[in-house]
């Protein structure tokens, strides 16, 4: 159906805007790293993204927060590159190079899908970001690649395939000749005539060409065919616009920031100030519960050793990022090594002093290099690629090294080795990710995850109770073998949980210590190792904290907190997803063999449609389409008209259009199939001038949580109402809303319709959801309704009509402009 200008779009609403999920560094997220090294399941083949939706539903009822994946982007050997070898930033599975299209994540589409699905089950998405080096110069034989005046390593000429200019074959002329986006010449990295000392830590190639950031490191090339000029700054201002490219693409919550050391901090800085506040998205006014400006995620990995402190990098990185703590992480390690004699009243002060942003950690994929056999168990270790000595998953005090990591301060990072026992099924390629049996998860470390999030004790500040709680140490129990943590927020009588950890392998060990409960509280242990143990705090707040030993049995750890929160649910709140595209020709593919999207709207063309992307919704969620033209952002002129369609991908049916000028919303529609739906755009009018326009959509997908999303729509365009000319989507009137005009007048108009007599309640909210006046509440008769209402006594802002009936609640988004 062909929209105009008023629109009438079927909604359904479960709760509203205001309680949605905002972003918060505070939050202390628990991150799991949701691959291993060399990550591959047989049943997901180039298709990684596909494995972790299968194992959403898992990780949401583990309370996971977020989900760190591997580099997106696409890698000198397609899919068998794990992520860290990039070749093409803006490749993300959509373009048809190095001998195939998707990465080993998958394709563009699937990873769209990942993201919102991982959102839908109330799951961050935190990227791997590789600013250091990139690789694979040349076509997929490597033709092309090499440039006979660059200094050391010659493979430096990087050119890619866009929609203008796909690849043709895999000779040096048609690779020096593609045009896609951040083409990248010798003096682009280290050394060069501007900057020549190739010293550790910044200017050494270690991985790939290392990525030069001075200002004075740009250049032509001396061979390639396509050879733009380059200005100051060329890495820095290429690199700082991909990335806030690729947050508005993919629509990630967070940056994981690789080799962070072999750059200078000014970069780390730069990059994320512009990330955290410098987005842009193409609307002029984007939306406000998605900027998450210094609180979005970040974590560098910077290895500490000797003359490289952490608290001294997130220090020159003006805090916008925070690192893995490897400081903690070694003290981790020592323990877990020590047989039960580790001194473990150290273990706090091996904290990293800067904690804004800091990630404890046991392992990670660079600490954990297993030697396998046929069916992936674990037969030795590759010790000499681990850059820290692994902590073995059998270990039993690998459970009590988890437990400090998620007693202290940060956002603890779990390994997926780690949680999910992979090394010792016989299944590490073959298992089902769904499967509880194929893919078990280590019941104390899950015990441990439902702690921090059920008894909120990540709340709170730390406390080392063996330090500061006036320790009495049972007979037989020592400082050296037992520490107690206690979260508690600031004020007095709030304790949230004591945390006993104890790396004595054979005995339990006691401690008396003084408290901040509440007197009369009844105290469990919801680890379980005291069985039915209960114990009321007495009038001098002194409890027992009883830890069992460090075996298989039990982990070494205890988690003392009130009664009565057993069952607690520790599954996250759902979330919307923001994703744009950017419709240029340096950008996407037509080569037949890539997903064939992207490229400007060709000149003097009313007939061909340009593909802008693949988005995955379910049944009778909505999607809001925007559009927004180069020629009104940044040029200045007039819009001109443009189609935009929706089409079910399934089966091609246009299940929702529009046509007009754009520069902003263009549709809302709520799906009545689950599956893929492309997003596609074209000039309106044969005269039309070629012009890059930018595509957003705004959406959410069903899941297993019924009554979780609120509908979002064109402000003043809520009703429930079908077209005349389509039969695709129709559906019986049931209840409507909407208000004229929109933007409000002074004078306005609500218009309202009901199915059957009943009590009607319509009232104005701020935009915060507080009652600001209610307009009417009474018995009304069947049918349609208008009311005048006076808005001159309101200021500029966003508002929200709310229509409440016994046959449901309707939400309208109002704008007050003055």
């Amino acid at each position: 159906m062909k929209k105009k200008k008023i629109v009438s779009i079927l909604f359904l609403l479960a709760i509203t805007l205001t309680s949605l999920k905002v972003h918060s560094q505070n939050e202390r997220k628990v991150v799991l790293q949701a691959f291993w090294w060399n990550y591959y399941n047989n049943n997901y083949p180039e298709g990684w993204s596909n494995y972790l939706i299968a194992l959403a539903p898992r990780l949401q009822a583990l309370g996971i927060d977020a989900i760190w994946i591997p580099p997106a982007t696409k890698g000198n050997t397609g899919t068998e590159s794990v992520g860290y070898d990039v070749f093409d930033h803006y490749d993300l599975g959509d373009k048809y190079q190095k001998g195939t299209t998707p990465t080993r994540m998958g394709t563009k589409d699937e990873l769209l899908r990942l993201v919102a699905v991982m959102h839908a089950y109330g799951i961050e998405v935190i990227a791997d970001v590789v600013p250091n080096h990139v690789t694979g110069a040349g076509s997929s034989t490597g033709a092309g690649g090499i440039d006979p005046m660059a200094w050391g390593d010659q493979y430096k000429n990087f050119r890619y395939t866009c929609f203008q200019t796909p690849s043709i074959d895999e000779s040096a002329g048609d690779y020096l000749s593609r045009q896609g986006r951040f083409s990248k010449n010798w003096q682009n990295f280290n050394p060069n005539p501007a900057q020549p000392s190739e010293n550790y830590p910044f200017y050494n190639q270690m991985f790939g060409p290392d990525v030069s950031y001075e200002a004075g490191s740009y250049g032509q090339s001396s061979n390639a065919i396509f050879n733009p000029l380059q200005g100051e700054n060329h890495m820095r201002n290429g690199m700082r616009d991909w990335l806030r490219w690729y947050y508005k693409q993919v629509g990630f919550d967070g940056v994981r920031l690789d080799a962070a050391k072999h750059y200078p901090a000014y970069v780390t800085e730069d990059l994320l100030w512009n990330l955290q506040n410098n987005v842009n998205w193409a609307s002029p006014h984007p939306p406000s519960w998605n900027t998450q400006g210094d609180d979005l995620f970040a974590v560098s990995e910077y290895v500490q050793e000797p003359g490289y402190d952490m608290d001294a990098f997130c220090d020159a990185s003006q805090n916008r990022t925070g690192t893995f703590d490897f400081n903690l992480r070694d003290g981790l390690y020592e323990m877990s090594q020590a047989g039960g004699f580790f001194d473990m009243s150290t273990l706090p002060s091996r904290q990293q002093n800067n904690r804004n942003r800091t990630v404890p950690f046991v392992n990670n994929h660079d600490t954990f290099r297993p030697m396998l056999d046929g069916s992936g168990n674990y037969i030795g270790w590759n010790v000499g690629d681990e850059l820290r000595p692994h902590l073995d998953p059998f270990n039993p005090r690998m459970i009590t090294a988890y437990a400090m990591a998620l007693a202290v301060d940060g956002s603890p990072q779990i390994f997926f080795e780690d949680l999910f026992n992979i090394g010792g099924t016989g299944m590490r390629w073959s298992h089902d990710p769904a499967n509880l049996t194929e893919l078990p998860v280590r019941p104390r470390l899950e015990n441990l995850l439902w702690c921090r999030k059920a008894l909120n004790f990540s709340d709170g500040n730390y406390i080392v109770s063996t330090v500061s709680g006036a320790p009495s140490y049972s007979l037989g129990s020592t400082p050296q073998d037992l520490l107690v943590i206690e979260r508690d927020p600031a004020g007095d009588n709030n304790s949230l949980a004591l945390i006993g950890i104890n790396d004595n392998g054979a005995n339990w060990q006691q401690v008396w210590v003084t408290t901040d409960f509440p007197v009369g509280t009844t105290l469990i242990d919801y680890s379980g190792a005291n069985g039915a143990w209960s114990y009321v705090v007495p009038n001098d707040k002194r409890v027992p904290v009883n830890v069992p030993p460090a075996n298989q049995q039990y982990g070494g750890y205890c988690v003392i907190a009130p009664k009565g929160q057993q069952g607690e649910s520790v599954a996250s709140t759902p979330e919307w997803t923001w994703q744009e595209w950017e419709m240029a020709n340096d950008l996407g593919d037509s080569h037949p063999q890539s997903l064939e999207q992207g490229g400007a709207l060709p000149a003097f063309d009313n007939t061909t449609w340009r593909t802008v992307g693949n988005i995955y919704l379910g049944v009778g969620r909505p999607v809001n389409v925007l559009a927004y033209q180069e020629r009104v952002l940044e040029l200045g002129l007039p819009a001109i008209p443009v189609d935009v369609e929706i089409v079910r991908t399934s089966d091609g049916t246009v299940v929702d259009s529009y046509s007009g000028l754009v520069n902003g919303w263009c549709m809302t529609y709520l799906a009545s199939t689950e599956g893929y739906y492309t997003l596609r755009v074209k000039n309106a009018n044969a005269g039309n001038a070629s012009q890059r326009l930018w595509v957003r959509a705004t959406y959410a997908l069903t899941t297993n949580l019924p009554d979780l999303f609120a509908s979002i729509g064109k402000p003043g365009s809520l009703t429930i109402k079908t077209s005349s000319a389509t039969k695709v989507e129709e559906s019986k009137t049931t209840l409507s809303l909407s208000t004229s005009p929109n933007p409000l007048a002074a004078k306005s108009t609500i218009y309202f319709t009901i199915p059957n007599t009943t009590s009607v309640k319509l009232t104005l909210l701020d935009k915060d959801g507080k009652t600001l006046s209610e307009l009417i509440n009474c018995t009304m008769d069947k049918g349609s309704h208008k009311i005048e209402i006076d808005l001159s006594s309101y200021s500029t802002g966003t508002y929200i009509c709310r229509l409440e009936t016994a046959e449901g609640t309707l939400n309208d988004r109002l704008i007050i402009e003055r």
